[in-house]
């Protein structure tokens, strides 16, 4: 019982926390709000 629990609670999380991570990544890659990239 309490692993469907923990796996329903991952089912839910983990498209926050993929976005979380790849937002994370990607910021250093990604221009500022500007519009002109550092350099």
């Amino acid at each position: 019982m309490l692993w469907v629990l923990l796996g329903g609670l991952t089912v839910h999380a983990w498209p926050v926390l993929l976005q979380r991570s790849l937002r994370l990544r990607l910021q250093p890659l990604l221009p500022p709000a500007g519009g002109a990239p550092p350099g």
